[in-house]
């Protein structure tokens, strides 16, 4: 199921996955729990947590426990 998009034309929040402000004019969807997110989010949650450093023996982002 493709979720449906729609041009935002208000300032509607932050975006459930970016954490960024939308802003009017931005191509939006809702979520399932009522919020809102860019159509096309340029970082998600999984992006970031890409970046961060991997402790190589618990494989958790550092800093972890096994220090």
């Amino acid at each position: 199921m493709t979720a449906i998009t729609f041009t935002a034309q208000y300032a509607s929040g932050t975006c459930a996955d970016c954490e960024s402000r939308i802003q009017p004019g931005e191509e939006i969807s809702r979520t399932v729990d009522g919020g809102y997110t860019h159509a096309n989010c340029p970082e998600t949650d999984l992006d970031r947590a890409a970046a961060k450093p991997v402790c190589p023996t618990c494989q958790m982002v550092t800093p972890c426990f096994c220090d």
